[in-house]
């Protein structure tokens, strides 16, 4: 059950920006809209937890990676799978609205 609860976790800022993304008319606008929403999501959360980390271990040995570098490339892994999850939710919209009865 943690298992599921933690995978919901990872998919709430995906289905969030996809489920906003579809507020816009145009289907590349929500598409984009989507990645880039869940590119900031995951981007702002890993830089917030990357500065605390670094202030709490700034006397640490240890070299820490910067929070601005390690929220670019968590927007960078997030923002395909944002564009994928926009493009699904399109589809899926405009299945549901043009099905005739």
């Amino acid at each position: 059950m943690e298992r599921l609860g933690g995978l919901l976790l990872v998919a709430a800022p995906f289905l969030a920006a996809g489920a906003i993304g579809l507020i816009f008319p145009r289907a590349w606008q929500r598409v984009l809209g989507a990645g880039i929403g869940s590119a900031a999501a995951f981007a702002g959360y890993m830089y917030f937890t990357q500065r605390d980390f670094a202030r709490h271990f700034a006397g640490s040995t240890l070299r820490v990676a910067d929070p601005m570098t390690t929220a670019l490339e968590t927007a960078l892994i997030a923002f395909p799978i944002g564009l994928s999850v926009g493009l699904t939710l399109h589809l899926i919209a405009s299945f549901i609205r043009n099905k005739e009865p």
